[in-house]
């Protein structure tokens, strides 16, 4: 498993696991989002997972967030904003591996916490400097999508 920041070429399998996680958004609205992400690469980013044939097959997208983070001390935070594994790469460790990616690129900006929006009965193995916060519908969706159940 190869895991690698987002680019512009792999921008459309990006894109396509996003509109598996939020099928409800418009592909529009997603687009949109996502290359609003690219375009700000000090401070937001998505990393990709392939697999043996190079397909992608999860991806993780994080922020850094300068302001308040419920349960947070320090600033800036990273803030896990989104994470997807495609159902038959699930259970294997992909999750853990991009958000250990999501960490890394975090402490190397000087981040101390890592946040993401859900309770702490959805962070189970969560990193040990990640603060959880006030679960979001959006949250929800990202776990339910990558086989956890509220």
């Amino acid at each position: 498993m190869v895991v690698e920041r987002c680019t512009r070429e792999s921008f459309e399998d990006w894109l396509r696991l996003r509109q598996a996680l939020w099928p409800q958004a418009s592909g529009q609205e997603l687009r949109l989002e996502a290359a609003a992400m690219l375009d700000r690469p000090d401070d937001t980013l998505a990393f990709i997972a392939r697999d043996e044939r190079s397909n992608v097959v999860a991806f993780a997208e994080a922020t850094l967030r300068h302001d308040y983070v419920n349960g947070c001390s320090t600033s800036p935070v990273a803030f896990l904003e989104g994470i997807y594994v495609q159902p038959q790469w699930r259970n294997r460790g992909l999750a853990r591996l991009l958000c250990n990616t999501v960490e890394d690129w975090a402490a190397g900006l000087g981040c101390a916490e890592f946040a993401s929006d859900v309770t702490r009965s959805f962070a189970t193995g969560a990193p040990s400097a990640w603060s959880t916060t006030a679960k979001s519908s959006r949250a929800e969706q990202d776990l339910e999508a990558n086989g956890v159940s509220a």
